[in-house]
């Protein structure tokens, strides 16, 4: 299943699901294809895991965000519209 958008998204997040991480702009060694496991989901963030430590990540509003046919969603940046972060929910 392709998620297509921030609510379908929400609704697939739960601890256990694994998202690669592709890229990173801000932090490039926090992607560079990493899998993490989700683990814990609140209705603003969600936390995955990296090593034995929460990385949190709030979730943007819908209009900062590209869901792709790839599969891949783009987090986009509401001060200058690029792309930030790149991520690939795994089913």
């Amino acid at each position: 299943m392709t998620i297509k958008n921030l609510s379908q998204f929400k609704k697939w997040l739960s601890k256990g699901n694994k998202i690669q991480f592709l890229e990173n702009t801000m932090k490039p060694e926090m992607a560079n294809g990493q899998i993490r496991e989700v683990n814990i989901v609140q209705t603003n963030s969600f936390t995955t895991l990296v090593g034995e430590k929460d990385s949190w990540l709030e979730f943007p509003k819908a209009k900062e965000l590209m869901f792709n046919s790839d599969g891949t969603i783009d987090f986009i940046n509401k001060h200058d519209g690029e792309m930030w972060l790149k991520i690939k929910p795994l089913t």
